[in-house]
């Protein structure tokens, strides 16, 4: 049987039979969307997010609830009209199906990590590629290849009890699910819904079977799914717009820093110790001045680099690059470094929808590589960036790809 899918973000919202051959209405069944794990429609990528799934043809047309675990596994389905189980599953640690029982246990796809399943095959599509879970590996390479980690088919780092993969991208640490986001009832119609983030659950329906869930209309709706739409609305703009002000304070904060150091060069060095390479002509300075930065990031440096210098380097042409590190010390230096903390914004916010301050950032950012690369060439020294937030090392690489092969992932 052919299927068509209509898919929003990477949400399925409606499977159709070829229309070929059995018509304009051939709907198998459609699917209502609410908050994943992320508490937004599509942060998490959709894990959690399935309120109900519509069949609509056959002997068991009707409305049907998933039941999750706290990573947004589907565990179960149940009938919205007398709450009957229908079908229950369990998974391996890699989310191989251990169990699926019940009466319609195969009439529904999404399972594991609410990622729609193929029962044929045995696959689950993640948007960028598709996952085995027999196998507990990606059947494709990482689209950032080596960049993000050694191994190309590798799941969540192999560490999918406490961690879910949003779209065959982005690793992303679980949460717990529960946390109710509104309810609204009418005593005449005596319909109550509750939204819940990750999926949560609505109730049904006063006359007619009419049901709305997680925002979406499903069928005629009483009063009351208009009155929890709205809480679940409300609750949605008020939720984002606290996120949006608390994460361009951060920013704001961030590129006041920022924009402060930059003021400060070119400042006095607080030389350590000085050499010069004779076949390339470049100058080495070791800093212990350390104005750079703010504290989080001093300590993210003193982390992974010891002892804790900036190093200056001067090419023959008298370009100069500040480094957050290199090696060695004293010398002879092999190699620049470059750390950003942070920047999480970058992965987790499309780029049309960036802030003033993050394009500020991002911009002085790239400036900061392009120097810093062309004066490592001009000196030859390999030279690397280290992203501290896995959302940074993701989105930088979406969004600059031309600096890639010089990122890593190291938290």
């Amino acid at each position: 049987m052919q299927v068509n899918e209509a898919i929003g973000g990477w949400a399925i919202v409606e499977e159709k039979n070829c229309p070929e051959v059995y018509g304009p209405r051939g709907e198998v069944r459609t699917h209502v969307w609410g908050v994943d794990l992320s508490g937004t429609t599509h942060g998490a990528g959709g894990v959690g997010g399935l309120v109900a799934t519509v069949i609509h043809n056959g002997p068991d047309a009707g409305v049907y609830f998933p039941v999750y675990d706290g990573n947004g596994n589907v565990t179960g389905y149940v009938r919205a009209s007398d709450g009957g189980v229908v079908a229950q599953y369990e998974y391996g640690p890699f989310g191989e199906l251990l169990r699926a029982t019940g009466p319609l246990a195969k009439d529904f796809n999404h399972l594991f990590s609410t990622k729609y399943f193929d029962w044929e095959t045995g696959l689950s599509y993640y948007g960028h590629r598709y996952y085995s879970s027999t196998a507990g590996r990606w059947l494709s390479r990482d689209l950032i290849e080596e960049n993000g980690g050694v191994n190309l088919y590798g799941f969540v780092y192999n560490r999918p009890i406490t961690h879910i993969d949003a779209d065959g991208r982005v690793l992303v640490e679980s949460v717990v699910l529960g946390t109710t986001l509104g309810t609204a009832s009418s005593g005449g119609a005596g319909v109550t819904l509750t939204i819940t983030a990750g999926g949560g659950s609505a109730a049904a329906v006063g006359a007619g079977g009419a049901l709305v869930a997680g925002g979406v209309w499903v069928a005629g709706v009483a009063v009351a799914g208009l009155a929890a739409y709205q809480v679940y609305e409300i609750h949605k703009i008020d939720q984002q717009n606290a996120q949006a002000e608390v994460m361009i304070q951060e920013q704001e904060q961030l590129l006041k820093e920022l924009q402060e150091n930059q003021r400060k060069e070119p400042r006095a060095y607080a030389k350590v110790a000085e050499s010069l390479n004779p076949k390339t002509c470049c100058k080495f300075i070791w800093d212990a001045a350390g104005l750079g930065g703010n504290a989080a990031h001093h300590a993210y440096i003193s982390r992974l680099f010891q002892p804790n210098y900036e190093l200056i380097v001067i090419a023959p042409d008298g370009e100069t690059a500040r480094y957050d590190a290199g090696s060695t010390f004293p010398g002879p230096v092999t190699a620049a470094y470059e750390a950003k903390t942070g920047r999480r914004w970058a992965g987790t916010v499309k780029r049309p929808e960036w802030t003033y301050v993050m394009n500020k950032i991002f911009s002085r950012d790239l400036q900061q590589f392009g120097r810093q690369q062309r004066v490592a060439l001009k000196c030859k020294l390999s030279y690397s960036i280290f992203f501290q937030q896995r959302f940074g090392f993701v989105g930088y690489s979406q969004n600059a790809p031309q600096y890639a092969p010089y990122y890593q992932f190291r938290p």
